[in-house]
C-alpha cells in the first residue's frame, strides 16, 4: 500500500490528566493535513525537541519547518481560521 504525503502536519501535544486536553481535539478537515496526537508523558522527548512547555499545544508544520504554535486553549472556529490561513497561501 502506498503512504499518503501530506504537505503539512499539525502536532497536538496533550496529557491524559489535561482537563483542558481533554476538552479538545483536532479533526481531520483538509487532505493536505495531516493531524498527529502526542502524549508528553508517553512521549517527553518529543515534547522536548518542540520546546513544549505547556498544554495544550499546537504546532503547525509545512515538510520539517515550523509555520505555527500556539499554547493554551483555542476555539475550533480560531483553529479552522488559522488552518484555512496557511493551508490555502501555499
Amino acid at each position: 500500500m502506498e503512504e499518503i504525503k501530506c504537505e503539512y502536519k499539525l502536532i497536538e501535544f496533550y496529557a491524559s490528566w489535561c482537563a483542558p486536553c481533554r476538552t479538545f481535539e483536532t479533526k481531520k478537515k483538509n487532505e493536505n493535513l495531516n493531524i498527529q496526537r502526542i502524549d508528553i508523558d508517553s512521549h517527553p522527548g518529543l515534547a522536548l525537541q518542540f520546546g513544549v512547555r505547556s498544554i495544550p499545544a499546537l504546532t503547525l508544520l509545512r515538510g520539517e519547518s515550523e509555520i505555527w504554535r500556539h499554547s493554551g486553549q483555542i476555539s475550533e472556529p480560531e483553529l479552522v481560521s488559522v488552518l484555512a490561513r496557511h493551508l490555502d497561501n501555499k
